[in-house]
C-alpha cells in the first residue's frame, strides 16, 4: 500500500524564467452552472478579475508542476460545491508562473457572499526532498507559492457581472462580482489567511499584522479581524496609485451597489508575503478609476466574505 504525506501547499519541478503571473480557471465544479451552460459569458468578468489581481503582481518565477515517472502529487483544494468538503483534482500539472482555481457557485450561508482559499497537495512519502521544496516553494523559499485554489460563489446571491471594468454602471441593489472576485483571489494568494503560512508568521501576539511593507503605508501594526483573515472592519486606506480613500480590499464586508479595488496597503500585505508587485497597475487598464467613486449606495447591505 502506498503511504502519503499532506503538503500544506504545492507546487513544481524544474526551473522557469521570470514572467508575467497568470490566474487561470477551471470550472469542472461548477455543477450550479454560475459559469458554466446558459452562463458561459460570466466567465469573462471572472477572467478580468483574474487578469487584475495578476496585473498587481510583477513579473515572477514561479516553477512548473511537472509531475513524471518519479515525481507526482494529488492536488487537494476545497470542493467549490461545498465548502464544507475538500476534492481531489488529481495529479494535475500546472505551466510555470501559473495559478490554477477552481471555481463554482454553490449555497452559502445568507451572510456570506464567496468562500476562497488556497490549496494543499498530497505526495507520495517516498518523494525527494528537492519535490517536497518544489512543492511548498515553487522555488521561492522561504516564501510558499500556491499552485492551485479554489473559490465558491454564492449560487443564490445577486451579482453585477461586468468583463469591462474601466467603467461602472448602476448595479441595482446587486452585489459587484468582480470586487468579490479579486477580494478572494487575494486569499488565494495566500493575503489574509490565517492558514496559510506566511500570513500567520507575520500576526503578532494581539492579532495585529507585522510585516514591515504593511506597517510602512498604515502607520503601525495593522489590525485585523478576530479570526486574522481580513482587516478590522472599520481600516481605510488609499486606492493603489491614487489619492482615493475607500475601505481595503481585504475589509470582511462587502455591500450591494459598490466596487472596490486593492488599496496600497492591500498590495504592501502582498509583498510582506514575498510578492513582486507593481508600482502602480497600468493606465490602459485602468483608467476609468477615477471615476469609480461616483457610483451612488443606494442599499448599503453589508454582508460577509470569506
Amino acid at each position: 500500500m502506498m503511504i502519503h504525506r499532506l503538503f500544506l501547499l504545492l507546487v513544481c519541478a524544474g526551473g522557469s524564467l521570470s514572467a508575467q503571473v497568470n490566474i487561470v480557471f477551471n470550472y469542472d465544479y461548477d455543477v450550479a452552472g454560475l459559469f458554466t451552460g446558459a452562463n458561459e459569458g460570466r466567465q469573462a468578468a471572472l477572467q478580468a478579475a483574474g487578469d487584475y489581481v495578476a496585473g498587481l503582481i510583477a513579473p515572477s518565477t514561479f516553477a512548473a508542476i511537472t509531475p513524471n515517472d518519479t515525481d507526482s502529487w494529488i492536488g487537494r483544494v476545497r470542493d467549490p460545491r461545498d465548502v464544507s468538503q475538500e476534492v481531489e483534482v488529481g495529479n494535475v500539472t500546472i505551466p510555470a508562473n501559473t495559478i490554477q482555481v477552481y471555481v463554482g457557485g454553490s449555497v452559502l450561508s445568507e451572510s456570506y457572499l464567496a468562500y476562497g482559499g488556497i490549496g494543499a497537495g498530497w505526495a507520495p512519502f517516498e518523494s525527494t526532498p528537492e519535490w517536497a521544496a518544489t512543492l511548498y516553494f515553487r522555488g521561492n523559499e522561504p516564501y510558499y507559492r500556491y499552485a492551485i485554489g479554489s473559490i465558491s460563489f454564492s449560487s443564490t446571491k445577486a451579482w453585477y457581472f461586468d468583463d469591462d471594468i474601466s467603467s461602472v454602471e448602476p448595479m441595482g441593489g446587486a452585489y459587484d462580482f468582480f470586487s468579490t472576485a479579486i477580494h478572494e483571489l487575494f486569499h488565494v494568494l495566500g493575503s489574509n489567511l490565517h492558514g496559510a503560512p506566511n500570513w500567520s508568521a507575520l500576526v503578532d501576539s494581539e492579532g495585529r499584522f507585522i510585516g514591515a511593507n504593511a506597517m510602512a503605508v498604515y502607520g503601525g501594526p495593522v489590525p485585523l479581524d478576530a479570526e486574522h483573515d481580513h482587516w478590522a472592519n472599520g481600516t481605510q486606506n488609499l486606492i493603489l496609485g491614487t489619492s482615493i480613500v475607500q475601505d481595503p480590499l481585504m475589509d470582511p464586508y462587502g455591500a450591494a451597489n459598490e466596487r472596490i479595488y486593492a488599496t496600497a496597503l492591500d498590495v504592501a500585505a502582498l509583498r510582506d508575503l514575498g510578492y513582486a508587485t507593481v508600482a502602480v497597475p497600468e493606465p490602459a487598464a485602468y483608467a476609468g478609476w477615477l471615476g469609480l467613486v461616483v457610483l451612488l449606495v443606494v442599499v448599503r447591505r453589508r454582508i460577509r466574505r470569506r
